[in-house]
C-alpha cells in the first residue's frame, strides 16, 4: 500500500514531471535487475557507453542534472523494495547518457573499525547528481565516465 499512496502523492504534487518520474521508476527497477543478473564488468561497460549526441548549454545541462537528481531518489523511495545507492546511481548515469550528458559514476568504500561501507554516487563534472552526501567519507575504488572505456576488471581508479 505504501507504494501506491507514496507514488500517488508524488504524481499529484509533481504532475508536470510525471514522464521523468516514470522514467526514473523504470530505470531504478532495471538497474536493480541488472545488478542481480549482470557481472560487475558488464555494468561498468553499460555506464561507459558514449552518451547520445546532444548540444546542451551549461544552464540546460545543470537543469537536466538537477531534475534527474531529484527524480531518481524520489522514485526510489516510493518503490515497494529498498533501492540502495547502487541502483540509484546506475539509473542516474543511464538517464544522463540518454540526454547526452557524460556523467561520472563513482564506487567507493570506507573502513570504520571493523566495518566496511560501500557507496555509489554520480557527478556531472563538479555538479552532484545523486549520492553525493555520503561520498566525502569514501575512498574512490572505481570511476567510470560515460564515453570512456572502463578500467579492466580488477583495476581501480
Amino acid at each position: 500500500m505504501k507504494f501506491r499512496t507514496g507514488l500517488l502523492s508524488l504524481v499529484i504534487a509533481q504532475r508536470r514531471h510525471l514522464p521523468l518520474v516514470a522514467e526514473a521508476l523504470v530505470a531504478v527497477t532495471l538497474a536493480g535487475l541488472a545488478i542481480r543478473l549482470w557481472s560487475f564488468s558488464r555494468i561498468l561497460e553499460s555506464m561507459g557507453r558514449a552518451p547520445s549526441a546532444a548540444a546542451l548549454s551549461a544552464a540546460e545541462r545543470a537543469a537536466v542534472g538537477a531534475r534527474i537528481g531529484w527524480a531518481v531518489p524520489a522514485a526510489a523511495k516510493r518503490l515497494p523494495w529498498r533501492a540502495t545507492c547502487f541502483p540509484q546511481g546506475l539509473a542516474a548515469q543511464w538517464m544522463l547518457q540518454r540526454r547526452g550528458i557524460a556523467g561520472t559514476f563513482y564506487y567507493g568504500a570506507s573502513i570504520t573499525g571493523a566495518s566496511l561501507d560501500a557507496h555509489v554516487w554520480v557527478m556531472d563534472g563538479e555538479r552532484a547528481i545523486v549520492g553525493f552526501r555520503e561520498a566525502s567519507a569514501m575512498r574512490t575504488l572505481v570511476q567510470v565516465t560515460a564515453g570512456e572505456r572502463p578500467a579492466p576488471e580488477g583495476r581501480v581508479a
